[in-house]
């Protein structure tokens, strides 16, 4: 065989490696990898596991149809934040640019600075905390600020339900502190009045001292700031037989919390909701996601499995804009504007916050309602 021929081989052989070597890389480019710190086990688990279970339907039905696939790498925080902090350099070690979650105000205070730092975005579906507005150009998230949802809140207690007289009951975390306060001071320049206001540690299970306090107040309702406290607390109010109305947060709407409460210690009981999503709604998006939601896991989506639907959702149109790509992702989240989501349109504004409306439910028959006038106990 001629050094010709051996040459016009070797050719061939070089082209056909490079076209495999081109082929393989441009198939490892079809998998994107995103991140996700969530609590799915502890105290607050029951927010972490609907969320991750919202994302998990998501990202199974994008990637039935995509070419590029997405691919969800999860850290359990437990809801706290030094494990948070490892969760988050885990995923920063592994080259994650993106990361949904953490859930809690205080993981997402303590990890935000590593977010600036490495210039990673992280996109909370459950952080309330008011200091988080103004923590940089990475942190972003899909839950209303405590001043905002907490001055409603007040606001609808007066203007909408005629309560003058209201007694605070809040868990001494970041959450609580900064919903009790803001909703404190709104509820009084509204000519409101709170003669009693308690705090309560978060790993409390017994909370009838703090109950005997309200029993001879003259109240319109219990305002209580909760977590996965609110069956406990819900219950001993009710054992100590106090009548008073209870209000509670969007956290309140958890199926799971109405089995452990029992129908008839909740019926009646009054919370606020953020967003327009609702069992009953019958829009197309919504309803194939209760639908899908409740085939796949046995159980109806809650407060926080919507919020982790949009934001994956949320997530994933965003690098489809970016080409799939992750530089400057931060900015394509500043631009974005009136994605449609199931908890209602969702715009960020020059701080990464989102403003939602804030509307008002009720337990009627063992199940979460719209509130009004005619199904007010």
């Amino acid at each position: 065989m001629s050094k010709k021929i051996f040459i016009t081989i070797g050719v061939i052989a070089v082209v056909a490696i490079g076209v495999v070597v081109w082929l393989n890389k441009d198939k490892k480019q079809e998998m994107i990898t995103i991140g996700a710190i969530l609590p799915l086990t502890g105290q607050v688990s029951f927010t972490g596991v609907p969320i991750k279970n919202s994302i998990e339907l998501f990202i199974n039905e994008f990637n039935s149809t995509s070419n590029t696939k997405v691919n969800v790498i999860y850290e359990d925080s437990q809801g706290d934040k030094n494990k948070a902090i490892s969760a988050f350099q885990k995923l920063q070690l592994q080259g994650i640019k993106i990361i949904i979650g953490p859930v809690t105000s205080g993981e997402v205070l303590t990890v935000a600075p590593l977010a600036e730092k490495h210039q990673i975005v992280i996109f909370s579906p459950g952080s309330s905390a008011s200091e988080i507005t103004n923590f940089g150009e990475y942190v972003f998230r899909n839950e209303l600020s405590d001043v905002y949802g907490a001055k409603e809140q007040a606001r609808l207690a007066i203007d909408i339900l005629h309560w003058k007289n209201v007694g605070v009951l809040y868990i001494q975390n970041d959450y609580g502190v900064g919903i009790a306060n803001a909703f404190e001071n709104e509820f009084k320049q509204r000519g409101g009045v709170i003669p009693i206001s308690l705090a309560f540690a978060s790993n409390t299970t017994d909370f009838r001292t703090h109950i005997m306090k309200y029993k001879n107040q003259q109240l319109n309702a219990i305002f209580i700031i909760a977590q996965a406290e609110y069956p406990q607390i819900v219950k001993q109010i009710r054992e100590n037989d106090l009548r008073f109305n209870l209000y509670a947060t969007p956290v309140f709407e958890d199926n799971t919390f109405l089995e452990q409460i029992g129908k008839a210690n909740s019926e009646g009981i009054i919370y606020t909701y953020y967003g327009a999503f609702d069992l009953e709604n019958t829009d197309r998006e919504s309803k194939s996601f209760i639908e899908n939601y409740q085939v796949q896991y046995k159980i109806a989506p809650s407060y926080y499995a919507a919020l982790g639907y949009d934001n994956v959702s949320i997530v994933v149109e965003i690098l489809k804009k970016n080409e799939f790509k992750f530089e400057n992702i931060n900015k394509e989240f500043y631009a974005g504007k009136n994605f449609k989501g199931i908890t209602g349109n969702i715009s960020f504004d020059k701080n990464g916050d989102v403003i939602k409306p804030v509307t008002l439910k009720i337990v009627k028959d063992g199940k979460f309602v719209k509130y009004n006038s005619i199904n007010k106990l």
